[in-house]
């Protein structure tokens, strides 16, 4: 149903101080019950001085596996609903989530939005947004990894496979990560993985590429649970790159704690957890990171007209006193709109490659008509006309 397959997964080193690192990493899994084995110097998929081998792990097809979730949650009398965005979420008892289209009642209130719409929880500095890249093409010749592979480096560079329909595979090829918002040529980014993947595998066209965000603490562990002991108010959120399996295991967590039954380890998670103390180094640097991106954003745009904009070209420009970010799609179009992300007020910065509008503090994503395409922010950039503009 889902293309599920057990398949042994590596995380290889490519020089001595990385080997050294995975040794440790080996004991400590295998202590904790795992096969873990370090392995020799490999070329598979990529040069290495060795790894680590965890066995018997699997791999599936993420969307057809959650497809398989929906129908199961829907067969047993659940309802899911689209197309509708939740504009807010208001109530501490009897909770009312606001949404495009009408008002939903719940006793209990789960939100599982990737960067959490709700800020009780202080998450715009326990979390930050971080972008990576996927490019994917079959496989020419007979020979195909034989598992799934990650560097342990940087940059990142994640190896593995799919079964294709006519009986070929799929090579997917991941990394290039990067904060939000924060790195002008988005591009190249695919360009690199590409030369990557054909400097070491054979292979045909590139047949797809797509972009990924997630979610990151500042203690590597995401954030599962209550928002306030006297609250039916719930979060999942920080799952970094891990979402199908800290994805599962905030479903056990949350619908335990709902029933009275949390498992035992879910405190591990919790909101409120003692651990973050030993984060403090990640918790300045990653407040400091956002500070730099708020404080930069009070600079104003470049001076210039949205009118000079050739096809396909965007520029957050200085118009009249106030910010404009201006996008002249391929059609010719200009569109203009406010250059200031309604979620806390940063400056947004163009994503060539998505030929969207990212936010640098908080991880928020516009279409150039300003439309919400990634919270937090839940309301539209500001639509700015002006016969001038065109």
């Amino acid at each position: 149903m889902c293309d599920l397959e057990a398949v042994p997964n590596y995380v290889l080193a490519q020089t001595q101080d990385e080997l050294e690192s995975i040794e440790k990493e080996a004991a400590a899994a295998r202590r904790a019950g795992l096969e873990a084995r370090v392995v020799s110097d490999s070329d598979e998929p990529f040069p290495s001085v060795g790894g680590m081998e965890l066995t018997d792990q699997r791999q599936f097809h993420p969307r057809r596996y959650l497809l398989g979730l929906a129908d199961a949650f829907t067969e047993a009398g659940g309802k899911i609903v689209e197309r509708s965005g939740v504009l807010e979420v208001k109530g501490d008892a009897a909770y009312i989530v606001r949404t495009e289209n009408g008002e939903v009642r719940a006793a209990t209130v789960v939100v599982a939005t990737n960067y959490p719409i709700i800020e009780p929880g202080f998450f715009a500095t326990r979390i930050h947004p971080w972008r990576a890249y996927v490019v994917a093409a079959k496989l020419s010749g007979s020979w195909t990894p034989s598992g799934m592979f990650i560097n342990a480096g940087s940059p990142t560079r994640s190896v593995r496979t799919a079964p294709l329909d006519d009986g070929g595979r799929l090579v997917i090829v991941s990394g290039e990560g990067h904060r939000v918002g924060q790195e002008a040529n988005t591009e190249e980014r695919y360009a690199m993985l590409e030369r990557f993947m054909r400097e070491h595998l054979d292979v045909g066209e590139t047949l797809y590429r797509w972009s990924t965000q997630d979610a990151y603490s500042i203690d590597g562990l995401p954030f599962i649970g209550r928002i306030a002991d006297d609250q039916d108010l719930f979060v999942a959120t920080g799952f970094a790159a891990w979402g199908m399996t800290n994805g599962s295991a905030a479903a056990l967590a949350i619908a335990g704690e709902i029933k009275g039954s949390p498992p035992p380890w879910a405190k591990v998670f919790a909101l409120d957890r003692r651990t973050m103390r030993a984060s403090a180094t990640d918790f300045v640097r990653e407040n400091v990171n956002i500070t730099v991106q708020e404080v930069g954003g009070v600079l104003r745009g470049s001076s210039g007209s949205p009118a000079d904009l050739g096809t396909g070209e965007a520029a957050v420009v200085d118009v009249d006193g106030s910010d404009v970010a201006a996008y002249r799609d391929l059609d010719g179009t200009l569109h203009a709109v406010s250059a200031i992300c309604t979620h806390m007020g940063c400056k947004v910065s163009w994503n060539p490659a998505e030929a969207s509008w990212d936010c640098p503090c908080h991880g928020s994503r516009f279409a150039p008509d300003g439309a919400v395409l990634h919270g937090p922010a839940l309301r539209a950039l500001e639509s700015i006309s002006s016969k001038e503009q065109q």
